[in-house]
């Protein structure tokens, strides 16, 4: 789904949230598993709770990033 995302550039904010995490010095790898982290709650959501998907939701996890992503892993 991210690599769809990214290639259709829809939403616009998960292009622009990849190059600036690019940018950084976040490697693909890890940016990719930075934007399947921001949309697993609205994936859940949508089918868990069978509620539509939720793109303002969506948005605001990726303005999160990469703070919100860190806060999770673990410690080094």
């Amino acid at each position: 789904m991210i690599a769809s995302q990214l290639w259709q550039d829809e939403p616009a904010e998960t292009w622009q949230k990849a190059r600036r995490l690019e940018l950084g010095d976040y490697d693909q790898h890890e940016i990719h598993h930075m934007l399947a982290y921001a949309l697993v709650e609205p994936m859940r959501l949508l089918m868990v709770e069978q509620e539509p998907f939720n793109f303002d939701l969506y948005r605001a996890r990726l303005a999160e990033l990469p703070a919100s992503w860190e806060a999770q892993r673990p410690p080094e």
